[in-house]
């Protein structure tokens, strides 16, 4: 994998460069753009992915309450992730499912995924299962944790 950066430049003309003596000032607008490039050889197969951590993270005073999955790629593939968050009011049985979000994780690579939790949720207490897809045919990684919504 590598990543290549592409950057405008302005020429300097020889007009500019007459007079070593002269000071001069003025405001060059430029740009750049990064491209990352990512290739996994075929012969490349283990994948592997761990939750090393699901909590809430949400800080005093906050007013939306945040979830934090961290997640570590211990295989050798780079992986294509999405990861999600449901809700299940454990006294109605009524799922809630937040958006998946996409990531890509480099080998040896950890990630920190937050979801912020919408406060349309009703009160109770939930079931919260973070879930991270990361390609396998065979398994995700998935922790669980409660939640009381007052």
């Amino acid at each position: 994998w590598a990543a290549m950066q592409v950057k405008l430049t302005k020429e300097k003309k020889a007009s500019d460069l007459k007079d070593k003596e002269a000071i001069g000032m003025g405001i060059m607008e430029t740009f750049q753009f990064v491209v990352h490039v990512f290739q996994t050889p075929p012969t490349v197969t283990f994948k592997s992915a761990e939750i090393e951590n699901f909590s809430e993270i949400t800080a005093a005073g906050d007013s939306v309450r945040t979830l934090m999955i961290r997640v570590k790629n211990n295989g050798e593939a780079i992986l294509d992730c999405a990861s999600y968050v449901e809700l299940t009011n454990t006294q109605s049985g009524d799922e809630q499912r937040q958006k998946p979000f996409a990531f890509t994780l480099l080998p040896g690579a950890i990630r920190e995924v937050k979801f912020f939790i919408p406060k349309t949720l009703g009160k109770g207490k939930y079931s919260v299962l973070g879930v991270v897809d990361y390609g396998s045919k065979e398994n995700v990684q998935a922790a669980e944790m409660e939640m009381t919504v007052e």
